[in-house]
């Protein structure tokens, strides 16, 4: 397909180093060129001749070089190619081929006597390369790696259908099995907090019924049960709640167990109305120590206050009620015994074989400890025991995978015996970057169900440095390759709304956006990784806003696109609020303008309204403000306003950014007076936050730019009247109703 953003490389090419004898052959190169093949242009230096061979794809880069050695290497100075870098300055030759190819390009150096043979035997690669057959994308054999992370990313950036046409393939082509199918199904759903899909879901009970089922896509599948009784505890109606879960308690099956100490709001209120069906007094009463919000303090204690007491079961020794409460796989019940007994072989064996059922971090750490303090006789014996053998030698694997070594060795290659997590990832990757089959090796062992993500503070802290490491290096081909897929595999974890954004990450955050900034290509997912980890660091201390807005002005110092514009402008709606230096701001709005012209007439007019509207705020240049007014008037009197047309209507917009909130309800006011438009700013789950979800006719929700309490604890009582912006910035907020209200109609 031809790209004519190649036109401005060939052009600077052809004016200064164009041959000044032509032939066909370097005709047709200039066409490849053009049409995004691989290309060899020559430069004439004196009696040499250097031969670029351009392509942007770097494996097709490293395969093409090989195959052209066999055609003119015998002609030139050396057989073997060499990779050089476009240095960016001095000229304009090597200023726009430093933008063209960031990764470099590939040479041979011939005399210019025997160019002409050389061109001889590039025509006749040519012709076998264009006979070579295409390989198009519905032949192309997918890895179960490539999908997994594929997927993985699309989620990430919020793009549902591109991921749901993934997870089709993965599941027509069999790329995984059926329980981790429905594992990334159900990670598909909740992402989209479509909570009510999941639990009237026809494989809700299929996966609930599995032995095994990791803890994430537990807390999703619990997480959607809780919609069912949410409204009816919202008004304290209790007794329905009950009525509720007592009905559809046996879709959950072995699951209300699985998830040991749990402190989430909503599924310590499942736990509490189970613990009442099971009149397990005690339960309710370690519930009631854990839980610390009023609403599950009043459900545990109206709850106790309908219980019947029952008669203590003293017979049974600690043993028997261990494996009674095993055998029912009422994991939790098993568990809070064990850890309340003397260190025994016993204990440690069914620790081992609770934290290999249930997935929960805190018996792998519990049963860590109890395996540590065995005598060495006694840790042999488990580990002779067929029962137990395969859960022991995982809980190490975890255990060992999460610790971190006091001194890292200089060849650190991750053992068999720990799992594969990312601060070991990144250690093997910086003792030897060149052993490309290595690291692709480990990222396929990873566990991406699972994930591998260690959230202590000593890990976050390491895993800082080694960025910081990593940035400082100079990473050229595959090497740089692999980081790219490592790193998108990584941020995917790094921001799950679950941790992110997170206080004890801050300083990861700021070396992550460094090295996003040093070794990422400058595509829509990179843009979303680096968009978000901005928002994120001056959430958390404004005082490195303008450290992060220098590394912005570094990110978008490339040829302004429509494609990236909404992400600059997500970046200078942000930092418009944080005492950046206004001109700073401007120059990058002008030189934007300046640069797409005309062309910024085709955006969608909300997208056009707040590009105008941001440039009037800071005191962008008058002339370009004209125009785009103009442009925008022109907009607005072929489009139909939905809002205008819509009966009344309360909004409510949760998010800590109050400043950009208030714009957007500026912008919105008078397209519909009737409307009522609330913004709550809480940073805990307040009685009012629940009033303006409950009496709200639609939620925005600005996840990067809110507290874990407040996203968390709105997340049962919301309905399918939810809008999720991208950014935190006013058109985020714009662009996201505007959606909503489009869909709806």
């Amino acid at each position: 397909m031809m790209n004519r953003g190649n036109d401005s490389f060939i052009n600077v090419y052809i004016e200064h180093h164009s041959p000044s004898h032509s032939n066909v052959v370097y005709h047709r190169m200039i066409s490849r060129f053009i049409n995004e093949q691989t290309a060899v242009l020559p430069m004439q230096m004196g009696n040499e001749i250097t031969w670029m061979i351009l392509q942007k794809d770097s494996k097709k880069a490293d395969d093409h070089a090989k195959e052209i050695q066999h055609f003119i290497g015998r002609y030139c100075n050396s057989f073997m190619p060499r990779k050089v870098l476009f240095t960016g300055e001095q000229t304009p030759f090597e200023k726009v081929g430093a933008q063209h190819f960031p990764e470099g390009y590939f040479i041979f150096v011939s005399p210019l006597t025997v160019s002409e043979k050389v061109w001889d035997m590039l025509n006749l690669w040519i012709r076998l390369d264009e006979k070579r057959p295409a390989i198009t994308s519905s032949d192309t054999e997918h890895s179960t790696f490539t999908l997994r992370n594929q997927f993985q990313e699309q989620v990430a950036m919020e793009q549902w259908k591109e991921a749901y046409g993934t997870l089709e393939t993965i599941r027509l082509g069999n790329y995984v099995s059926d329980d981790n199918y429905l594992f990334l199904k159900m990670q598909w759903l909740a992402a989209q907090h479509r909570w009510d899909d999941i639990w009237y879901s026809k494989d809700y009970e299929s996966i609930t019924q599995l032995d095994y089922i990791p803890a994430r896509i537990q807390q999703m599948l619990l997480r959607a049960a809780y919609t069912v009784l949410a409204p009816s505890d919202l008004t304290e109606d209790f007794d329905k709640s009950l009525e509720l879960f007592t009905e559809s308690r046996y879709r959950l099956g072995a699951l209300i167990h699985k998830s040991v100490s749990s402190e989430e709001e909503s599924i310590c209120r499942l736990k509490a109305y189970n613990a009442y069906l099971e009149s397990d007094q005690i339960g309710l009463q370690r519930l009631l120590t854990l839980v610390q919000d009023s609403t599950s303090i009043a459900i545990i204690q109206f709850l106790l206050g309908q219980l019947t007491p029952q008669p203590e079961k003293s017979d049974l020794t600690l043993e028997n009620r261990v494996l009674t409460a095993f055998q029912l796989q009422h994991f939790e019940q098993a568990y809070q015994d064990l850890i309340k007994s003397s260190l025994t072989p016993f204990k440690t064996k069914y620790l081992c074989k609770i934290a290999t059922m249930t997935d929960a971090s805190i018996v792998y750490e519990e049963a860590k400890l109890a395996w540590d303090a065995l005598a060495s006789e006694e840790q042999q014996t488990l580990l002779r025991d067929p029962e137990c053998r395969a859960d022991v030698m995982l809980v190490q694997a975890r255990m060992n995978a999460i610790t971190i070594a006091p001194q890292v060795p200089s060849n650190p290659i991750v053992s068999r015996s720990e799992e594969v997590t990312w601060h070991r990832w990144f250690a093997q990757f910086l003792s030897n970057t060149d052993d490309i089959e290595q690291g692709q090796a480990l990222l396929r062992e990873m566990d991406t169900t699972r994930g591998g993500m260690v959230w202590t503070d000593s890990v976050l802290t390491l895993l800082a440095e080694q960025f910081a490491e990593i940035a400082m290096l100079p990473l050229h081909g595959s090497a740089r390759s692999l980081l790219e897929t490592a790193l998108s595999m990584f941020l995917t974890e790094l921001m799950d709304p679950a941790h992110f954004p997170k206080d004890s990450a801050l300083s990861l955050y700021d070396y992550c956006s460094e090295l996003i900034l040093a070794h990422s290509k400058k595509n829509q997912a990179s843009m979303t990784y680096f968009q978000k980890l901005s928002e994120g660091i001056v959430y958390l201390d404004f005082n490195l806003a303008h450290t992060q807005f220098e590394r912005t002005v570094a990110w978008f110092n490339l040829s302004p696109s429509k494609m990236v514009l909404p992400y600059l402008q997500a970046a200078l709606e942000l930092y418009f609020d944080y005492d950046i230096p206004q001109q700073r701001l401007v120059d990058l709005w002008n030189h934007w303008s300046g640069a797409l012209g005309d062309s910024l007439q085709t955006l969608e007019s909300v997208q056009l309204n707040g590009w105008y509207e941001l440039g009037r705020l800071m005191g962008a240049d008058a002339n370009l403000l004209v125009r785009l007014s103009q442009s925008f008037h022109n907009h607005e009197e072929h489009t139909e306003d939905i809002l205008a047309t819509l009966s009344p209507q309360k909004i409510a917009i949760f998010t800590l950014r109050e400043h950009t909130a208030r714009r957007a309800v500026e912008k919105l006011g008078p397209r519909n007076p009737s409307h009522r438009y609330v913004i709550c700013t809480d940073d805990a789950l307040t009685a009012e936050a629940k009033s303006h979800v409950k009496s709200s006719d639609i939620v925005v929700i600005v996840t990067t730019c809110l507290s874990h309490a407040i996203f968390y604890g709105i997340q049962p009582y919301l309905r399918n009247n939810v809008v999720y912006p991208r950014s935190s910035g006013t058109t985020g907020i714009l662009v996201a109703i505007e959606e909503y209200l489009n869909n709806l109609s």
